[in-house]
C-alpha cells in the first residue's frame, strides 16, 4: 500500500473512531450524569433537579431503547474488532515502528470500563424504569 492510500485511510479510520465515540455520550456519559444527579436529589443534597437537566433526561427517555440497543451493537463491535486485532501483527506487513502490545491492552481496559458502564445503565433502567 502506498503512503499517500494509507494516509487517507487511516484519515477515515480516525474519523470513523471519533464518530463511534460520540455515541458513548448519549450510552454512557448522559445517563450516568442523569443517575448521579437523581441520586444526590433522592439523598438531600440536591434540593431539586436543574429544569434543563430535566428536559434532558426526559428527551433521553424517548430515545431509551434504542440506544441501549445502539450501544450494545457498539460494545459488540469494539470487543469484536479487539479481538481481531489481537489476531494480526502488522510486523507481518512490513511494519517497522515499535509492537502494539501496549496499546491493545489500554484498548481491553477501555473496553472492560466501557461494558461496566453499559452494565450498570441497562441494570438500572431495568430496576427503575422497566
Amino acid at each position: 500500500m502506498k503512503k499517500m492510500e494509507r494516509e487517507k485511510l487511516q484519515k477515515k479510520l480516525s474519523w470513523a473512531i471519533i464518530l463511534s465515540e460520540t455515541g458513548h455520550v448519549f450510552c454512557c456519559v448522559l445517563p450516568s450524569v442523569f443517575s448521579i444527579v437523581s441520586v444526590l436529589v433522592s439523598a438531600g443534597v440536591l434540593s431539586v433537579m436543574p429544569a434543563s437537566l430535566t428536559r434532558w433526561h426526559d428527551a433521553v427517555h424517548d430515545w431509551e431503547i434504542p440506544i441501549i440497543l445502539a450501544s450494545a451493537a457498539l460494545l459488540a463491535a469494539g470487543w469484536g474488532l479487539h479481538a481481531l486485532s489481537q489476531k494480526l501483527d502488522c510486523h507481518d506487513t512490513g511494519c517497522h515502528h515499535p509492537p502494539c502490545t501496549p496499546q491493545k491492552k489500554k484498548t481491553s481496559k477501555l473496553l472492560l470500563i466501557a461494558t461496566g458502564l453499559f452494565t450498570v445503565n441497562v441494570l438500572i433502567y431495568l430496576g427503575v424504569h422497566a
